[in-house]
């Protein structure tokens, strides 16, 4: 990006190989923007940039900076980079946070296993769980990768993830339900109610919901073809869920393009604060939590069960697994050996 250096300007580029130029010497900033643009155009045929005018820098691979390469990482499409992905905002924070404590001037060649170990207890430190930090070694991780792949570092320092303990899974009882309809109905939220019956009753995550069309929605199924996971899914509806769809279908947009998320939260939440302390660890992530754990309750496979809720690996099916109803007993019949008939003497 161009910037004033004194009473001339200063181009400022990174080419595929890593190498990042930097002319000075443009007497205006339509003049630096012009050259970047031309030098890029020609980085992507393979050619070499245009002549430079001016004094010149060229940063090497082996000392591009880290605040350089986070926002090379950012501006490349998946799956190298981020641009483009669902998780961008949530990259964009985490790898920001990288930055800020190693520097943003900080050589990405000198980041080894020590640099690491030293950011890890940073994080720790300042009450970081084993989930938290390795959100964000992930973000150093992929920017790490980004730049061996092209060259910039000769190898991957050892990254290792912290060890990670499952939170109690929240889910709302049929009592506790009950009670949120009745309280979001007494608020005049009659249509979020609606939208929260949807959510429980097919498990979809919010965004999942709030991204429907009406085309989305065939009899008795609906198909969310905007996933977390990538892949779409199809569900059947309940009677209930169906029933609360039957009360969108006149809407220009999807069924629920009238919520945008921050409504729902904010009445959401108002509601759960109505309920009392019991629901102070209610969100609405809860209302998945819930349908997954009333499937495996009800006794069905994990494996229909994965599939029905969108899970990308089976792991995170199996965090409910305890919740299946206790019928080993009923295992013992398989292994009883038949007891053989006593010969009769004649």
């Amino acid at each position: 990006m161009a910037r004033q250096r004194g009473t001339t300007w200063q181009a400022d580029i990174i080419l595929r190989s890593g190498k990042r130029l930097r002319p000075s010497g443009f007497q205006s900033e339509a003049d630096a923007t012009l050259w970047e643009a031309q030098a890029r155009a020609a980085d992507e045929r393979g050619l070499e940039p245009p002549p430079i005018h001016g004094r010149s820098t060229i940063v090497t691979a082996s000392s591009m900076a880290l605040g350089d390469l986070r926002k090379r990482v950012m501006a490349t499409t998946a799956p190298d980079g981020w641009k483009g992905t669902k998780s961008y905002d949530t990259a964009d924070e985490n790898s920001a946070m990288v930055v800020k404590f190693f520097g943003s001037d900080k050589g990405v060649a000198s980041i080894d296993v020590n640099e690491v170990d030293r950011f890890v207890a940073a994080l720790a430190a300042a009450g970081n769980s084993g989930g938290t930090i390795n959100r964000k070694l992930a973000a150093l991780s992929k920017m790490l990768k980004f730049a061996k792949h092209r060259g910039l570092i000769a190898d991957l320092p050892h990254i290792a993830r912290q060890q990670e303990h499952e939170g109690r899974l929240r889910y709302l009882t049929w009592d506790e339900e009950t009670r949120a309809l009745a309280v979001l109905e007494l608020m005049g939220e009659h249509d979020v109610r609606l939208l929260v019956i949807f959510l429980l009753d097919t498990g979809c995550r919010v965004g999942e919901a709030l991204a429907l069309t009406q085309a989305d929605v065939q009899g008795t199924s609906v198909t969310f073809w905007i996933t977390k996971g990538g892949k779409p899914r199809t569900v059947p509806l309940t009677k209930r869920a169906k029933a609360a769809l039957a009360c969108f279908t006149n809407l220009e947009g999807g069924p629920f393009s009238w919520c945008p998320y921050w409504r729902l939260r904010s009445v959401w939440e108002k509601a759960c604060g109505k309920l009392g302390a019991s629901f102070g660890d209610v969100v609405l992530h809860t209302l998945r939590h819930t349908c997954c754990s009333r499937l495996v309750q009800a006794g069905w496979d994990l494996a229909r069960v994965m599939k029905w809720m969108g899970h990308k690996n089976i792991q995170t099916t199996l965090r409910y697994a305890h919740l299946a109803p206790d019928d080993l007993k009923d295992m013992t019949g398989a292994l009883a050996r038949p007891v053989p008939a006593v010969p009769q003497v004649t």
